[in-house]
């Protein structure tokens, strides 16, 4: 039997509010914003087959309204006899691996984001450059900084060549990539891959 999700949300003069179930698919803080609430993610509980999601409420503001544009690329290269794809691993999160990309910044193009995000996060050059698709998250809640945002993110998924793969450094130290690796595609697809990486390198391998 698979476990249940339910939110138990306290106010801030400590009034526990009446639980709410969580639906599949259904994210729990739009579900409290929906109630007229802003919550603050406090800890989960298990009790039984239920988890008990536990947050801290406060009466509702407007959410921030927040859009960020980044640009990613699959990068694929034969090396040493193998077909390998560029992946990083997130610094909050160093067992997750994804393609080299990021945010573009104001007035810049994408295919310049493109190829600046890929030396920042791997030091590769990277040509060639295509677009393959995009794709796009929303949802309602708080930031990492705590603000309480209307978040749309738009990825713009490109695929490139190397011409000259090197072993991978990473330029920008201190941001949000931990390693950077040309791994053999078959062993990619054993990790635990962002959900769009895995879908981008299982589309390549049945080409």
């Amino acid at each position: 039997m698979s476990a249940s999700l339910e939110i138990e949300a306290t106010t801030a003069e400590g009034e526990v509010l009446p639980r709410i179930a969580v639906g599949h698919g259904e994210q729990p803080e739009v579900l409290l914003y929906r109630a007229g609430w802003q919550a603050r993610w406090i800890d989960a509980v298990a009790e039984g087959q239920t988890v008990v999601l536990r947050y801290q409420v406060s009466t509702v503001q407007p959410p921030v309204p927040y859009r960020r544009i980044a640009a990613y690329a699959l990068v694929i290269e034969e090396i040493n006899g193998q077909e390998c794809v560029l992946l990083t691993s997130f610094t909050n999160d160093k067992d997750t691996w994804g393609l080299p990309g990021g945010g573009v910044d104001p007035g810049e193009a994408p295919l310049e984001g493109v190829v600046r995000e890929v030396w920042e996060e791997s030091g590769q050059h990277i040509s060639e450059i295509d677009p393959i698709t995009t794709t796009s998250d929303h949802w309602v809640g708080s930031s990492p900084a705590g603000r309480f945002e209307d978040y749309n993110a738009v990825r713009l998924l490109y695929l490139a060549r190397c011409a000259e793969p090197i072993e991978p450094v990473i330029h920008d130290v201190g941001g949000s990539t931990d390693q950077a690796q040309w791994v053999p595609i078959a062993e990619a697809l054993s990790r635990r891959l962002v959900p769009f990486t895995r879908k981008l390198i299982e589309g390549w391998q049945r080409r």
